[in-house]
């Protein structure tokens, strides 16, 4: 028992921590844009990531948690095959919602900067936003699995990785303005795919299972996810409605 309330101890602490060092990076970053940038630019930038931020919840479909809870679930009890049909049937339709959402913004990306960003300076960060907006669904993914499995080091590092990424990747790409922290974020996520797929591959024993494919087992998902998908749109739009609205209904 003192060995579980060590582990759970030193797995908060360690949480805690990164998720200070996110905070500090991420104040730090917004200062820097702050002064880099023109506050046109500042402005055009945190309305394209307040309005990208509002299709997230659609994307997630509730399956973040669905993910950790069922990977928990079955982890405990040995069933890596059943961890596996959980990440493969949830990264599919993740990755399908993503996928059309991106694939609708992006075409309609010049229409929708004249009229709601007004400046065609939206169209290209845009379109790069959605581009990482698809790609992110991997990280999603991947915290999930590692909040299942309990390898916290994997969970609470993964935004704390992105954040310093982007940060650094934004100083470098600074002369091209809001197109460039835009390629900041895209850049940030491909790495930190590629790297988590590899450590996905080599750390968590579910991906050495045999896949096997089941429409019942999609439905159960799906009916565990579906509640908290509708929990969550309303916590979103609370969160980022006041930027889209500004933005919107500038002068």
């Amino acid at each position: 028992m003192s060995k579980h309330l060590d582990a759970a101890t030193k797995s908060v602490r360690l949480i805690l921590f990164l998720s200070l060092v996110s905070m500090v990076v991420g104040y730090g970053m917004r200062l820097y844009l702050a002064r880099a940038l023109s506050i046109q630019e500042f402005g055009l930038l945190y309305a394209i990531l307040s309005f990208t931020s509002i299709f997230t919840i659609f994307r997630d479909f509730g399956f973040s948690t669905t993910v950790a809870t069922f990977t928990s679930r079955f982890a405990a009890r040995g069933r890596h095959d059943q961890v596996k049909k959980t990440v493969f049937s949830a990264l599919v339709i993740q990755l399908g919602i993503g996928a059309f959402i991106a694939a609708g913004i992006m075409i309609f990306a010049e229409p929708l900067s004249a009229s709601y960003f007004n400046t065609s300076s939206a169209v290209f960060p845009l379109r790069v936003m959605m581009l990482s907006f698809v790609i992110s669904v991997i990280l999603i993914i991947f915290q999930s699995v590692s909040q299942g499995y309990e390898k916290m080091a994997f969970y609470g590092s993964m935004e704390t990785m992105r954040i310093i990424l982007v940060f650094v990747f934004s100083v470098l790409l600074i002369s091209l303005g809001v197109a460039g922290i835009a390629l900041s974020y895209l850049l940030s996520s491909i790495i930190l795919a590629t790297a988590y797929i590899l450590i996905l591959l080599k750390a968590f024993p579910f991906m050495r299972a045999r896949l096997r494919t089941d429409r019942a087992f999609l439905k159960t998902l799906l009916l565990f996810s579906t509640p908290i998908f509708v929990g969550g749109v309303g916590s979103i739009f609370l969160t980022y409605i006041d930027t889209v609205i500004l933005t919107a209904f500038r002068s």
